[in-house]
């Protein structure tokens, strides 16, 4: 945790004791009594922010020092529903480089099942985007949506300039040759199975290329993160 980002204010003005980000104050930033921290509210500024120790918690001051934010990135992530400890970790890294959407659709080859996990929740969701914006440094959240199925993701995409789908088997180029940077890029993912060929055919009619992030299979987040520091690296 690089900054603490807080969900509103009502949560910007104390922090009990119990709250799990209070021990990383106490243990990891070793402040006692009273010090500084960097903090914000979500989607807002990040400041150098006081924090005072007392009786069950610590108090938090935000000065007018302003401190740089990382803006969210031109990048726009569909995803489909996973495994619940792969799905957070997704909403983590995509929070960590700047993802400026991300929503979950409901693939051909997905597991139903996925739907009904807590994973999914709205408070769970917002947990692990703030985790994820808490260890950028950075207080911006990406906007989050739950689509019925592929068309909507594509459409949903329909505005951005570049549009990438990685796909091992029947790639027409590598990631890296199409990727480019400050361009609006859209990433489509296929899932634990990969796409179907309904949904390859869909994908190209919508624009989308079927593109290569090397020869090996890698897991879903693995390649998340593989692709957006690809796109985010780009030439």
């Amino acid at each position: 945790m690089n900054a603490l980002v807080f969900k509103d204010e009502r949560e910007a003005e104390f922090m009990d004791f119990n709250d799990p980000r209070a021990a990383h104050i106490k243990d990891v930033l070793k402040i006692a009594g009273e010090g500084e921290i960097y903090a914000g509210i979500a989607n807002r500024k990040l400041f150098k922010t006081r924090v005072v120790e007392c009786a069950n918690g610590y108090k938090f001051e935000m000065t007018n020092k302003e401190l740089p934010n990382p803006a969210r990135q031109k990048l726009l992530l569909c995803v489909p529903f996973t495994r619940p400890q792969i799905a957070r970790r997704i909403m983590f890294e995509a929070t960590c480089f700047g993802v400026e959407k991300l929503a979950f659709y409901v693939a051909d080859k997905g597991d139903e099942s996925y739907l009904k996990s807590s994973a999914y929740a709205s408070e769970e969701v917002e947990k692990n985007l703030i985790k994820g914006a808490e260890q950028a440094c950075s207080t911006f959240l990406p906007e989050f949506a739950k689509l019925t199925g592929l068309d909507e993701a594509i459409e949903i995409c329909r505005a951005c300039q570049i549009k990438i789908a990685p796909d091992i088997y029947e790639a027409s180029a590598g990631l890296s040759e199409i990727a480019k940077k400050g361009i609006r890029t859209a990433l489509i993912f296929g899932g634990e199975r990969g796409f179907s060929n309904s949904e390859r055919d869909r994908l190209r009619a919508g624009g989308f290329t079927l593109a290569s992030l090397g020869e090996r299979v890698l897991r879903t987040d693995s390649a998340i993160i593989a692709a957006l520091a690809l796109c985010l690296n780009a030439k």
